[in-house]
């Protein structure tokens, strides 16, 4: 009524009518839902993790409670679906399973990196500026690390195949990313517990832990971009490659560190990354196994024992005529190699594993540690000097066709012949071959 009455007044004065209704409004469609954690799955956490310092960042001394944790959780078979698979069985773990193929391909949740250990340290990370490089090693990390903990590309080139050649298997069922992870929580407790003013150090060892296998990658070993040799190496040219173009003064060290983690240093960072390294080894191993464990030095080792251990091989001649020790007098001289091999049967029958005795490259620091527990136990015949684990002893016999067959210098551990328990009689008695001819050890200083 009112419409048409106002049309009909806008007519007669002569105006165009230009009131419109209102179009009808579209319908709005049904919002989108999107599960928050796949949100954060594909998009959010990859791309920013600063959320973390405020949703999960550790309280005060948590990061270091991680690194005991690491510890611990290892040990346990049960706590880890890898190790729940890897645990069915007693020791050794199946030694069938193809090198290639690590246990658990999931590994480690994709936080747990950031979470344990950037977050903690991000101030400092910023500061020295290496935030963006360090993140970018643990995408390499995300993308590439759930392979083995071991190299299985050209595995002969590389200098731990050997070195570890006795837990090979059992070590490849360890993804590279969860050998990272524990390595570096490791390192960092070692970090503090050796460094008063350790916070400076912080970045220092995150890249050194973080990227010291990275050479293990396989798609990094056959793209002909890197070498094929040793993963340090490798590992060093990767870290290398990520840091370009970054100003870091500490750079270089941190990359020799990687270069040589598998060799002895005297270099007090570059021993901390390579005990983090070794321990994380030993708790690998443990936590395949429903008995063996990680144990003190101190807790296990008896050297009375390990004389038990050695007495059989007295004045015994091996093939081609060689042999570990002999009875002369009052002293017996054993090789250095006859303790290690004593030492190494007696972890295994206290169910113990101690990476200084598997290890090829911890050789010698191993028979400094196991002559250090004989001189503590005051069974040496004549004294060693603090940091030698043996005396430089020339072979005299009665023979003289025979002495120019032996080198001039041979390195032998002398012990009380009475520690053994077996008359001298009976260990003369034993003596064959060359061993009957052999007079003295004289000592060259």
């Amino acid at each position: 009524m009112v419409n048409r009455w106002l049309s009909a007044v806008v007519t007669r004065l002569g105006w165009k009518q230009s009131v419109s209704v209102a179009a009808p409004q579209p319908r709005v469609p049904d919002p989108i839902q999107i599960d928050l954690s796949d949100l954060a799955k594909n998009l959010w956490l990859p791309l920013n993790v600063d959320f973390m310092r405020i949703e999960v960042a550790p309280e005060e001394g948590q990061a270091n409670d991680r690194a005991m944790e690491a510890e611990s959780d290892a040990a346990q078979p049960g706590d880890t679906p890898e190790a729940k698979e890897g645990a069915s069985s007693d020791m050794p773990p199946n030694q069938s399973r193809s090198v290639s193929q690590p246990l658990r391909p999931e590994g480690l949740q994709s936080s747990a990196l950031v979470r344990d250990l950037l977050v903690p340290y991000q101030a400092i990370l910023e500061a020295q500026r290496v935030w963006v490089p360090i993140l970018e090693m643990v995408k390499v990390l995300e993308q590439y690390g759930h392979c083995p903990s071991v190299v299985v590309t050209a595995p002969e080139k590389d200098e731990e195949h050997s070195d570890l050649y006795s837990i090979r298997d059992t070590l490849a069922r360890v993804t590279l990313k969860e050998h990272t992870h524990r390595v570096t929580l490791l390192a960092m407790k070692s970090l503090k517990e050796t460094y008063r003013d350790y916070e400076p150090l912080v970045p220092k060892m995150l890249m050194a832990a973080l990227g010291h296998d990275l050479g293990k990658i396989p798609v990094f070993r056959a793209s002909g971009i890197y070498t094929m040799g040793d993963h340090p190496a490798v590992s060093a040219m990767k870290v290398q490659e990520l840091f370009a173009g970054s100003d870091i003064p500490w750079l270089k060290e941190s990359l020799d560190a990687i270069r040589g983690h598998h060799r002895a240093s005297k270099d007090q960072f570059d021993a901390l990354l390579r005990q983090a390294d070794g321990r994380a080894r030993e708790l690998e191993v443990a936590a395949f196994s429903k008995e063996l464990k990680v144990q003190p030095w101190e807790s296990w080792f008896s050297v009375p024992r390990l004389l038990e251990l050695m007495e059989p091989k007295i004045n015994q001649l091996q093939r081609g005529g060689r042999w570990s020790a002999i009875s002369i007098k009052d002293t017996v001289y054993a090789h250095p190699d006859l303790l290690l091999d004593a030492a190494r049967r007696l972890s295994a029958e206290r169910k113990v594993v101690d990476l200084s005795l598997i290890r090829l490259s911890d050789r010698e620091k191993a028979l400094r540690r196991i002559v250090d527990e004989v001189r503590r136990a005051d069974v040496l015949a004549v004294p060693i000097g603090e940091g030698f684990y043996g005396r430089s002893y020339q072979i005299i016999m009665n023979n003289p066709r025979r002495r120019n067959t032996l080198p001039p210098r041979n390195y032998f551990v002398p012990i009380k012949l009475e520690v053994f328990n077996v008359p001298a009689s009976d260990l003369e008695a034993r003596k064959s071959g060359i061993l009957q001819i052999v007079v003295e050890l004289r000592a060259i200083s």
